[in-house]
């Protein structure tokens, strides 16, 4: 009887062993599954914020010689106008509302940079709209050039948070490392392929 007993709670004990086993196997490969679920939705975030900030960066720094060049070729281009500054204020509250939600390292004192320059660039707005309201004749595309330069540097804070924002994404994985990459080359090449345009208008104008 003893024997069958201590049989019993060998196998028992066993049993016991191999059970708590796979419970604290399965509890790490949870633990290891929720990390990764976390990481994925890290990234997610920082994609957004990336992505919603350099779309701005690249907007603000199209749209802003788009104004020119509707000041100085349309005859009556105050709508136009108007709707590429509305479009612009929305693309940089989405990219500021996105770098929030993302919250960086030094993210907080980029985003304030971006927002004092875009107040002095709102500020500087009143000259377009008195040169577009202006005939087509009497525009002179000098008159922009404050609220345009400033719109530059406003691309510019932009510019620094989207790298902020992009570092952290590549450091979290390599995949979203290499895409970053080659975005940030294809915009470096077209920022710079373009940069005659301003000097053209003013020669046109």
């Amino acid at each position: 009887m003893l024997s069958r007993v201590s049989i019993r709670t060998i196998l028992n004990s066993v049993f016991v062993t191999l059970a708590v086993a796979l419970c604290v196997a399965l509890l790490v490969q949870i633990d290891a599954a929720w990390d990764r679920v976390g990481q994925a939705r890290r990234i997610s975030v920082l994609g957004v914020a990336d992505r919603a900030v350099f779309e701005a960066m690249t907007t603000l720094r199209l749209r802003r010689g788009d104004i020119q060049t509707a000041a100085l070729a349309l005859d009556n281009p105050v709508a136009n106008v108007n709707e590429l500054h509305a479009g612009s204020a929305a693309r940089f509250k989405e990219a500021v509302d996105s770098a929030r939600r993302a919250d960086v390292a030094g993210s907080r004192d980029l985003i304030a940079a971006a927002q004092s320059r875009w107040t002095q660039a709102e500020g500087l707005w009143r000259d377009i709209e008195a040169l577009v309201a202006k005939p087509k004749a009497e525009r002179d595309l000098k008159l922009s050039l404050p609220w345009y330069n400033t719109m530059g540097q406003v691309s510019e804070d932009l510019n620094k948070l989207s790298v902020a924002i992009a570092s952290e994404a590549r450091i979290s994985d390599p995949a979203v490392a290499e895409f970053i990459a080659v975005r940030q080359a294809a915009w470096t090449f077209r920022d710079y392929s373009g940069r005659e345009c301003a000097a053209m208008r003013l020669a046109v104008s």
